[in-house]
């Protein structure tokens, strides 16, 4: 089952409460052909029975398709997880802390500012009478826009919030590396591939829905009410 890990379902019980898809930003002057690949992707993503080889597919052609654009004003913005193709991929944006059965991870988000400092949030449903737990990983961020391989996002966590909102060390101190496969500064879907960088504008044939996260950007403001649905602290809750 970890081939297909989604959100709400990313301790491996699919949920079909996060399977809708997000009302996602909306571009601006993003070409047809890429809105409809993106539309396309997040589609696929949303679906009770997903097909890995689609989203392959379709992620290639995205990659394909256009090269990012101003990658470092692409990433910037609140984003929602909506597929992880493995546990591997989606580990470095979670805590390690939720343990099935007693708990799964209902939802990730990642924030990314223009100061350079990023957020991944977590939450945690929990079995029984507990209601849900919100961990946050606080770290900074780079993108590196080489001449010679592809984009590559970089960030490194300097602290994690815990459910009860204490401030402890995160649970990776090394940097983690992800390339930025496809965005655009006007997009509404981020696709990151851990793994080996590439060269840049090659589209590997062998990128599989196994080593990708998809993303799919929110809203002004949809974070906050996203998390209020989900039972914990907004953002200008936090510390209070």
């Amino acid at each position: 089952m970890l081939a297909a890990l989604t959100l709400g379902a990313l301790a491996l019980h699919a949920g079909p409460a996060m399977l809708r898809p997000t009302a996602t930003a909306t571009p601006a002057r993003t070409s047809p052909l890429l809105l409809s690949v993106a539309s396309d992707l997040l589609r696929e993503c949303s679906k009770d029975e997903r097909s890995l080889e689609r989203i392959s597919t379709l992620v290639n052609e995205l990659s394909a398709a256009a090269s990012v654009s101003k990658a470092k004003q692409a990433v910037l913005g609140d984003w929602r997880l909506v597929f992880a193709g493995d546990a591997d991929a989606l580990a470095p944006f979670t805590s390690g802390e939720v343990k099935p059965p007693f708990g799964v991870v209902e939802d990730v988000f990642c924030r990314f500012e223009k100061g350079n400092s990023m957020k991944a949030i977590e939450v945690e449903r929990r079995i029984g009478p507990f209601g849900n737990a919100r961990r946050s990983l606080v770290g900074r961020y780079s993108v590196d826009t080489g001449k010679n391989r592809a984009d590559r996002l970089r960030f490194k966590y300097l602290w994690m919030d815990d459910y009860n909102g204490r401030e402890r060390d995160p649970p990776v101190s090394a940097a983690v590396e992800a390339e930025v496969v496809a965005s655009q500064a006007e997009g509404s879907v981020l696709v990151l591939r851990l793994g080996q960088p590439q060269e840049k504008g090659t589209t590997p044939a062998d990128m599989t829905a196994g080593s990708i996260l998809v993303w799919s950007k929110l809203r002004a403001k949809e974070l906050d009410r996203l998390l209020d649905e989900l039972g914990v602290k907004k953002e200008d809750e936090v510390g209070v």
